[in-house]
This record gives structure tokens, sequence and C-alpha cells, in this order.
């Protein structure tokens, strides 16, 4: 950008500027060539603007203004030649330095992520990344016996950080585009479960569970909030005279504030639960917060007679608990948009991937329809057939029984 010097107070300012601060008047200072102009620009990676003074001309500073922009659209690495020699080790220093990354609900992961991912690419240059790197790191993680899931989230989380970077011009294109071009090992919805939990069997995982565990499966079932939500949940966040939970921005997964109605069932339990002095945690064990409930979950499953994990069939996992919540909402007939709201699914797409729909809400629906035809005689877009229909048969109850049998027959087979 060009920026003016006063001539009385020297103060360097937008070119723009009629007037300076100090009531000197810049557009007689420039016609007189008593103003000085500067160009200013900010290196990647550097907050402070740098100036450089191009004498009294304005067509000079336009001129020079003007390469400075071009050189940082079209060769970005000229710019950024300081930083052609950072390494990923020196980046994860800098990205797991930000406060944004250290107030992430998920930083225990992201940290996890980033250091499986310097094992293998500390000393390596950002800029000298390549697309079968990144392939061949992912080849390795697969023999390894991780997931796909799991190695998408490693590989991800070094995309997250390096396009941070790139946000903040501290990098150019050529670090982010082995990123953009790998494929992504787990195929889309390949791991979404079906795994919903009857009201039933939760009742006998609860009678399962040890007596620390129970409360948390309950919060998880009766709310629909994330495990590390739950275990790192204060009492500060819990209102129980208005009956909610209120999280910040910085407790949750999405970064989003949110407000969760808790129901009676589930605010008894929050009030009988005792509390330590000094320790504001509301999940304790032993009088220290909870960080893993992993073997708890396994042999609540195992005492109530239900598989556990993810890799057996009918297998229930503790996230499964939030997609039986999502579940349970909507077959309550909450509206789709409260239940993402209070659960904190920023998309549709997300939010389809925890609401199962089984043979029993087919069943349901199906019901409500004959219902709707056995009380209306007709559905909305066949008000014209019936009509026509009711004007050529005679005027008794038994022909109105037929034209009804006859349209929900039609109706039944063009739905399938």
């Amino acid at each position: 950008m060009i920026l003016a010097e006063c001539p009385d107070c020297w103060l360097k300012q937008a070119n723009k500027n009629k007037r300076c601060q100090c009531g000197c008047d810049l557009d007689k200072a420039k016609k007189s060539r008593r103003v000085k102009y500067y160009v200013g620009y900010r290196e990647p990676g550097h907050k402070n603007m740098k100036k450089t003074c191009v004498g009294y001309s304005l067509d000079d500073a336009r001129t020079l203004d003007g390469k400075y922009r071009a050189l940082k659209r079209e060769r970005p690495a000229t710019l950024l030649h300081h930083k052609s020699k950072l390494t990923f080790s020196e980046l994860i220093g800098w990205y797991l330095g930000l406060k944004s990354i250290q107030s992430l609900a998920m930083l225990p992961a992201v940290e996890a992520h980033l250091g499986r991912f310097k094992s293998a690419f500390g000393s390596t240059k950002v800029i000298s990344l390549r697309k079968t790197d990144l392939e061949n790191f992912q080849s390795e993680l697969k023999a390894e016996g991780l997931s796909d899931s799991y190695v998408d989230q490693i590989i991800g989380s070094a995309r997250s950080m390096v396009r941070k970077a790139f946000d903040d011009e501290m990098l150019g294109e050529e670090a982010l585009r082995p990123f953009r071009l790998l494929k992504k090992l787990l195929k889309k919805s390949a791991n979404v479960r079906n795994e919903v939990l009857s009201h039933p069997l939760f009742l006998q995982l609860q009678e399962g569970a040890p007596e620390h565990l129970r409360p948390i499966l309950a919060t998880a079932y009766y709310t629909g909030m994330r495990r590390g939500e739950i275990l790192q949940l204060t009492w500060p966040k819990v209102d129980l005279d208005a009956s909610r939970i209120v999280l910040a921005a910085s407790d949750t997964k999405d970064g989003e504030p949110r407000t969760i109605p808790l129901p009676e069932e589930l605010l008894k339990i929050l009030k009988a639960l005792p509390r330590v002095e000094g320790q504001e945690h509301v999940f304790l064990f032993r009088g220290l917060p909870l960080v893993d409930i992993r073997d708890g979950f396994r042999r609540a499953c195992a005492k109530a007679g239900i598989p556990y994990g993810r890799n057996k069939v009918g297998g229930l996992t503790f996230h499964d608990l939030r997609h039986t919540y999502v579940t349970n909402m909507r077959r309550a007939g909450v509206a789709e948009s409260v239940i993402m709201k209070i659960t904190g699914h920023s998309t549709r797409e997300m939010f389809d991937r925890y609401n199962f729909v089984d043979e029993a809400d087919a069943e349901e629906a199906m019901e409500q329809f004959r219902t709707m035809i056995a009380t209306r005689g007709i559905v909305p877009g066949h008000e014209s057939r019936a009509n026509e229909t009711k004007s050529d048969q005679p005027a008794n109850q038994d022909a109105e029984v037929e034209v009804d049998e006859e349209l929900l027959e039609t109706l039944t087979e063009e739905g399938g």
C-alpha cells in the first residue's frame, strides 16, 4: 500500500487522506511536492509492516507498489525465501503454540496426530514434501495396523496446520498442494455406524457399570455430549436451577458454544453427585477427574451381555450413545434444526450420520400414512384424482370405501 508522510509532523498515513491529524492540508502539500511517499508491505510471518521510501513522486510509488503486489501474487516463493528452510518440526512447534490451538477441546488428539507426523517428517523441509511422500506415509501407517479413519485423522491434522500457515502467509501454495492432491483412505460414509441402544439395554448397561461410570453413561445417553465434553465438564458449566449445561466455544470440538437442556432423569442424578472441595470437575474417581473410561465401559458391556467395540458385529462404543440420543430426539418429534443446535452438528451431512432410521421407523411411517388416508380419504397431490373418482361413483358408503381402498393400493405400489 502507498503511504504519504506529512511534511509537518512526519506521520506516515494512507495516501487517500486529505488532511493530517495535525491539521496539515495534505492535498495542498502534494501539489507543492512537499509530501514524501513510502510503499508499505508485510512479509509472511511478520506482523510489522516494512516501508520503502520512494521519494516525492507518486508515480514512482505506484510503480513500486504494483511490483510488490505482482510479486506476492505470482512469485510467493521470492518473498518467502527466508522460510524455505522451515522444517515440519519447527512448523509443528509454531502451530501448537498458537492460543487458538491451545484452547481446542481436542488438543490432546491434535498433539498425538502431529507427533506421529513429526516422527516421519520432522526434519523434512515443508516446501520439499511431495504427494508421493504422503502416500508412502499412508501405507506405513496402514502396515502398523491403524484404521483408515485414524490415518486420515493424522494427515488431516497436518493438513490443517499447513493451511493455517498458508493463510498466515508463512507458506506458499507449493506447501499446501501435496495435501490437496492426496486422497483420503476412508471412503465417504464408510465408517457410518448404525448402532442405537434401546432404553432397556441402556438400563442393563447402567446396572452393569461401575458406580463412578453410571452418571457419565447417563449424561451421554440423555444429552448426546461427546466423551471429552463430559469428562471435562465442571460445575460452573452446570446450571441445576435452570436444568441445563452451558458449554463455551473452548469446550466444544467445533468451537461453537452450546446450551444443552437436562431432562428430569439426568437432573436427579447430577444433583445426587458428591462434590469434593477444591475440585470443580463433575465426574470424579477417588476424588480425581476421570481421564480414561474404556475399561469400565468394556466391563459394563460384558455384564450387560452387549458386544463391545466397533470391530464386532453389533458391538457398542461409547460414541454410540451420541447416535442414540440424536435418533431418540428425532423419534420424539424434535425438529432436526433444534437437535443439531443441541448436539453441535454444524452440517446436515454429519447429522445424518448420527440419525439412524430402522425398520421400526419405516413401519411407523407407513402406519401414519395409512391412518392419514383412512381419516382424510386423500393425500396431498391426489385431490383431483379423488374428486374425479367420486364424481363417477354413486353417492353411498360402499362406493366411498371402494375408492379409498383402490387409492391406498395404488399409492402403496407407487411407494414400493
